[in-house]
């Protein structure tokens, strides 16, 4: 049986995830226009992705130029966002998953569908968040 506060954990990031980032595509573009000259000189020889760029630069912060630094400064900014959205929306809905979905098993969207289908049941402020990402999807 899954552990019903892991599979809350990656709803809620996963929920978290679409909502702050995924619509902001340009983000990641951004930094590779921005820093293109970092990247080259400090951080030619990193694989793109799972952050490995951004912890690169990050490294050599006292390297950057100021659009690159400024550029980072967003994301990071970003993931302060992203972080206080995660720990709003497990308080808000953990207890909901919980209830109405302890059997369910996290990845490929399964707790968003249960909650989805049981949306009559859950808290008002759980729906809210449940549309929410329900509308950002049909958005993409």
């Amino acid at each position: 049986m899954t552990n019903p506060r892991n599979g809350t954990w990656l709803f809620v990031l996963a929920l978290t995830f679409a909502l702050f980032v995924l619509p902001q595509p340009g983000r990641t573009q951004g930094v590779l226009e921005d820093c293109e000259a970092q990247i080259e000189e400090y951080c030619s020889a990193v694989t793109p992705g799972n952050g490995r760029l951004i912890s690169c630069l990050y490294a050599h912060e006292d390297h950057l130029d100021e659009t690159c630094a400024n550029t980072i400064s967003d994301i990071g900014d970003i993931m302060d966002h992203v972080f206080a959205t995660i720990r709003d929306a497990m308080a808000t809905c953990a207890p909901d998953i919980e209830k109405q979905c302890p059997n369910t098993e996290f990845g490929g969207g399964r707790i968003m569908t249960c909650l989805q289908e049981k949306s009559a049941d859950i808290t008002p402020e759980c729906r809210a968040i449940v549309d929410k990402f329900a509308e950002e999807l049909a958005q993409e």
